[in-house]
This record gives C-alpha cells, structure tokens and sequence, in this order.
C-alpha cells in the first residue's frame, strides 16, 4: 500500500485544525456544554465593513448559545423592567471571555456576571460602580443604529464576538438587538472603530473602578 509523504500528512492536518477554528467544530472550547454554539455569519450580511452589512435582530444565538442561554435564564430571576447586555465570544483556540450585565429599568444600578477565557463557570458575580455603569450606558446608546461587521477573505485566527441586547416580554427572554463581529480589531478596511469601542467598554468592567 502507497503511503503518503510526511509533508502531505502534515499539511492535510493543518487544514482540518484550521477549518475546525473557523466553523467552531471539535476546538469549540465550549463542546461540553449541549447546545453547540452556531458560528455561521447571518444570511444577508454579505459586505466588507459594517455600513454594508445588514442590521441584526432577531432569537436565533450565533456565538456561545449555551451562556446566551444562561444569560436569559438570569434575567428571569432578575427584578420586573431590567434588561440584560451580553457580549459574547469565540475563537477556534480561544476566547475573551464572556460579559453578561443587567440593568435595572430606571438605569441606575447594573450588576456584571464575568466568565473569564476558556472558563465553563462565572468567574465573577459583581455590582457595577455608578461611574462604570454610566460609562458603559454611554456605548450602549449607540447600539441602534450599529451593524454587523463582517470583513471581507477568511481570517484563520479570527475571533467572533455577538453583542445582544435581551428583555423580557410576558415573561419569556426576547432578543432585541443582536451585533454579530467577525475581528474587528484588524487593520485597515477590516477593522471597526465603533465596534471596538463597544468591546472595549465591557472589557473595561474586568477591573473594578476604585
């Protein structure tokens, strides 16, 4: 029987391990949870740069549905009238971690559940001081009226992010805002400022204001 050369075996390997990162296949660092995480980019949001891609809105979870789901089920423990904000991310090797914030209806008090990178547990359970919550409020307005981003060409170590926006409705968790992010910490045309700026802002929560 022919064997294949070292060199050929190598390079078949190398492209499963790197496909198996881009669709969140068996690296995804969540595979021990049940409900797998859906990383396909949304139907209609084709473009190179936020401006052309289409808005996101809807229930269907795209990165790490098992705390999207976790989020939801918190929020129903929460007070009547509070929304929660989640940012959620996934890459083939690792992620950034997971930002899960609720805020109260009057908007003047928020509480941030924190689970660190690559973690299976909430890390940190906390209230938000009134100079982080005002300060993340103020990224949070803009939210509206921002887009997927999805840059153009495949980006092997590209790390996904989803921003959602949750409340409840006759008691049940309902999507309102979804923001789906394909690395748009890169250079160039394939990079967001807008975008980081939101990412920025809950990644700022990981160290309490003093």
């Amino acid at each position: 029987m022919n064997r294949l050369p070292i060199g050929m075996i190598w390079a078949i390997s190398t492209c499963f391990a790197a496909c198996s990162c881009i669709t969140g296949g068996e690296s995804h660092d969540d595979q021990t949870l049940q409900n797998p995480t859906e990383q396909s980019p949304p139907s209609g949001a084709t473009g190179a740069n936020a401006e052309q891609a289409a808005p996101s809105t809807g229930d269907k979870p795209r990165v790490m549905a098992n705390w999207q789901q976790t989020m939801n089920e918190l929020l129903r423990e929460r007070p009547a009238g509070e929304e929660a904000y989640g940012l959620f991310s996934y890459g083939g090797w690792a992620n950034a971690g997971q930002f899960m914030v609720f805020i109260n209806q009057e908007r003047t008090g928020g509480q941030l559940a924190l689970v660190e990178p690559s973690s299976k547990k909430i890390n940190k359970d906390r209230s938000l001081t009134g100079k982080e919550l005002e300060r993340l409020l103020t990224h949070l307005k803009g939210i509206e009226n921002l887009q997927d981003f999805i840059p153009q060409g495949a980006v092997f170590d590209a790390i996904e992010y989803e921003l959602v926006k949750v409340r409840l409705e006759s008691g049940q968790p309902v999507a309102v805002k979804r923001i789906y992010m394909q690395n748009p910490g890169g250079t160039g045309k394939n990079a967001s400022e807008p975008h980081m700026a939101l990412i920025q802002a809950f990644e700022m929560l990981r160290t309490p204001d003093k």
